[in-house]
């Protein structure tokens, strides 16, 4: 783990003097502005900033549950299509490259954090959710939560070199995890419509 660590800082602190050095001038011999083209990292990391979005408005939808699962549900199909219109904006994305790997790591921590606070109202909120019937319709949302993001994470994990798929593969494994949570506390052994 701290090996891990260390080498991450090490190709982190490697990526600032590489992107120094890099970088291209703003503007060209001649004098005429250079046009600077867009990195696949912006959309990869404008996806997972669109996902923990959906998150952000699926939390606030679950601790405002009072019955009406229209809100809620309402949020649930937004964060789905958030996260397949993002599997197919990665998908035709070109590979990234090992420094862009390194930007991955803020956005990827922020998702697994918002993950988490969506777990917690999702468990907050279980009495409520099951008094007003509504676990196979949390249950089903969430279950395709499941399968979704990790159809997403897979295709993330395809863009970025070998040896850093095994790491995207984890952090991405921790976000499924926690959705995997959920779904398991609205199965139908633990929460009851009838």
């Amino acid at each position: 783990m701290q090996f891990s660590l260390s080498v991450a800082l090490l190709l982190y602190l490697a990526s600032g003097a590489y992107s120094l050095v890099a970088t291209p001038p703003s503007t060209s011999i001649d004098g005429s502005f250079s046009a600077l083209v867009d990195r696949d990292i912006d959309t990869a990391t404008s996806v997972l900033a669109d996902v923990k979005t959906g998150f952000d408005a699926l939390a606030v939808a679950v601790k405002d549950f009072q019955g009406d699962v229209a809100p809620m549900k309402a949020a649930a199909s937004s964060l789905l299509g958030k996260v397949e219109s993002g599997t197919t904006t990665v998908k035709d994305m070109t590979p990234l490259s090992v420094f862009d790997c390194l930007s991955l790591i803020g956005p990827a921590k922020d998702l697994q954090k918002q993950a988490r606070l969506l777990a917690d109202q999702f468990k907050a909120k279980k009495n409520d959710i099951q008094k007003y019937k509504q676990c196979a319709v949390t249950y089903g949302f969430i279950d395709q939560g499941v399968a979704d993001s990790a159809v997403l994470i897979a295709v993330i994990v395809s863009k970025v070199p070998d040896a850093f798929q095994g790491t995207v593969q984890s952090q991405g494994d921790k976000v499924t995890q926690e959705l995997k949570n959920i779904r398991d506390v609205f199965a139908s052994g633990s929460c009851s419509d009838s």
